[in-house]
């Protein structure tokens, strides 16, 4: 007897249920019902609507926005009324199903999870402001030796607690993100016939799925697996195999059936095993939730099946599944596959024994967002993230995100975010340039970013303020005992070019002959060697430089409480500034604007 799967399985019973949903309304009697559904729907919209908890979550003490956190509104009894990501901006909404007393819990993997008091939420709703502490969750070093035995969840000890807590947020934003339906999806399913040691290959189909609004990856209810097991026999015979998702690990169902252990650490990976509980003679899986040490990410599932008839011979039985980060702290399931034995009897008649796997799974070729926007290939990298000011505390609109070699390029919205799809793995250069700092010449802003083939790699890039970008280009200016400032000049010619201009600086007062200036004249623009500083063959009192296309110049370890003398353009067309740095001033930014240089006149014909 073959075993076999449904193609798939969720599908089924997906349809299954909209069909029966579709002929109750269409009968007498679902009629009826779904008037009086609609008569209390209308009844009761008013108060509905009006509870809503608005919000945003932001970091303690820097009231940075939170993005991509899962914001849960609880009851007081801990019951889960409403779930959702945060978006850029660290904005919630959340829907109450009456009025009265509730308490939210705030998610970030990697970060401890923080629940709030309880708080009024009334009939017109409400709005919370989460500050949460930033407190990393250290998973590296767990004691796996500590915790040998498998505990059912209320008697976890501390270390397995930690792990599961973390692959729990994980498999929350895995289940949110296949509720919510904010993707579309080409899968590259396949079936393969394995030879008896399931290393070999011997036959394979792909086909790909392309437009699926399904979810890449779902299982059977948690009720039925719990009730009825992972592999259920059918009329002919033959088997059908289940494996779980991310709903089915959070169902209590699941977690009163099971209990985990840490059980190794391999690869910088911390694995989460979990098996049936005591006296389960159902057909049951057992496993592994690896998790990443250093990020407290959870990447995959490996797992085989136990509790199988004894006349059968089920060998290495099992399956995997990995899961993905995607933008705005969404999860899916990248990739799965389920190995089922093909069975034969042996010589003697006496039982079953494996000749050979078939293997089932499916791969997610391309997810695209309800605007269109590819998300993530297969075959590609993405990079994705957040542009935030230089506080690190406001996203920033407006900026441009341009990969080096010029693959891809974005424009920031009002959150900030930012989508480069389509990209070659490996270590990536941004581009990043804003008007802000354009308009001083200051820009664009280099990153880099490691890039994954097949994943979405999350970065938040915070640009440099002026002092920031002006402190950086004089780090290697000489080091005073008293107090400095940085001069920016800038200067504009309408209708003209300034490359080329001449600059000359002279520090004033003191009876100097002359100051040690940094060599460099201006901050670096991308891989250009920046403009350089250089003595006056003239007068030693003065340094003179000649300035790019940006049109600016700086002048690093300037003495407060004295004065510089600037002069900017040719002979004829000279602007000079006498510029007192006051104590305490950290950045002077001086204007010039240049007369344009009159056309020479042609000469005149006889």
């Amino acid at each position: 007897r073959e075993a076999r799967m449904p193609t798939p399985p969720y599908r089924t019973a997906m349809t299954r249920t909209t069909h029966t949903a579709v002929a109750a309304a269409r009968s007498p009697a679902g009629l009826a019902l779904a008037a009086l559904a609609l008569a209390a729907l209308f009844a009761l919209a008013a108060p509905l609507h009006a509870q809503i908890v608005r919000g945003q979550v932001v970091e303690q003490g820097s009231n940075t926005p939170v993005e991509g956190a899962m914001v849960v509104l609880l009851e007081l009894d801990d019951r889960t009324v409403h779930r959702v990501l945060t978006d850029a901006s660290g904005g919630f909404i959340l829907d109450a199903d009456h009025p009265g007393p509730h308490h939210i819990r705030v998610d970030r993997i990697g970060y401890e999870s923080l629940v709030t008091a309880s708080f009024p939420v009334p009939v017109e709703g409400t709005f919370q402001r989460v500050e949460v502490p930033i407190r990393p969750v250290e998973l590296v070093g767990l004691e796996v030796e500590g915790s040998p035995r498998c505990e059912v969840r209320g008697d976890q000890g501390a270390s397995t607690a930690r792990a599961w807590e973390e692959a729990r947020k994980a498999l929350q934003a895995a289940a949110w993100t296949l509720e919510s339906g904010v993707y579309r999806y080409t899968l590259l399913n396949f079936d393969r016939t394995l030879s008896d040691d399931g290393r070999t290959v011997l036959k394979e189909d792909r086909v790909f799925d392309r437009g699926s609004g399904q979810a890449p990856y779902v299982s059977a209810p948690a009720e039925k697996l719990m009730g009825e097991g992972f592999i259920v026999e059918n009329d002919d015979g033959t088997l059908t195999y289940f494996a779980p998702d991310a709903a089915s690990f959070l169902s209590d169902a699941f977690l009163d059936t099971h209990c985990m252990r840490l059980e190794s650490v391999k690869d910088g990976e911390i694995g989460l095993a979990f098996e049936p509980v005591r006296g389960r003679r159902l057909p049951e899986i057992r496993g592994t939730l690896w998790i990443e040490a250093a990020t407290a990410q959870l990447k995959r599932l490996d797992f085989t099946y136990v509790n199988l008839p004894p006349q059968r011979d089920m060998g290495n039985a099992g399956g995997q599944v990995v899961f993905g980060r995607l933008p705005n702290g969404t999860w899916v399931v990248r990739e799965w596959s389920i190995r089922m034995p093909m069975l034969a009897t042996n010589p003697q008649r006496t039982r079953l024994i494996v000749r050979g796997y078939q293997e089932q799974g499916g791969v997610v070729w391309r997810v695209i967002d309800r605007a269109g926007t590819t998300v993530v290939e297969a075959s590609t990298a993405t990079v994705s993230g957040t542009v935030v000011d230089s506080l690190g505390a406001l996203p920033v609109a407006g900026a441009t995100v341009r990969v080096s070699d010029g693959t891809a390029e974005a424009v920031t919205g009002e959150g900030g975010r930012f989508l480069l799809p389509g990209l070659a793995g490996g270590l990536q250069s941004l581009m990043v340039s804003h008007p802000a700092l354009d308009t001083l010449g200051l820009g664009p802003v280099p990153f880099s970013v490691e890039a994954v083939m097949g994943e979405v790699v999350s970065s938040r890039l915070r640009l440099p303020g002026v002092e920031e970008t002006l402190f950086y280009a004089c780090q290697d200016s000489p080091v005073r005992d008293e107090e400095t400032a940085v001069v920016m000049g800038r200067v504009r010619l309408p209708g003209g070019s300034l490359e080329g201009t001449p600059v000359r600086v002279r520090w004033l007062g003191e009876d100097r002959a002359g100051f040690e200036v940094t060599a460099r004249a201006a901050p670096r623009m991308g891989d250009a060697e920046p403009p350089l500083w250089r003595p006056d063959p003239d007068d030693a009192r003065w340094v003179v430089t000649e300035l790019d296309q940006r049109g600016i110049f700086v002048v690093c370890g300037v003495p407060t409480r004295t004065q510089i003398r600037l002069e900017v353009g040719p002979p004829d067309g000279t602007e000079v500034r006498t510029v007192t740095l006051p104590p305490g001033s950290r950045v002077v930014i001086v204007p010039f604007t240049l007369a344009a240089l009159p056309t020479p006149s042609e000469p005149s014909r006889p």
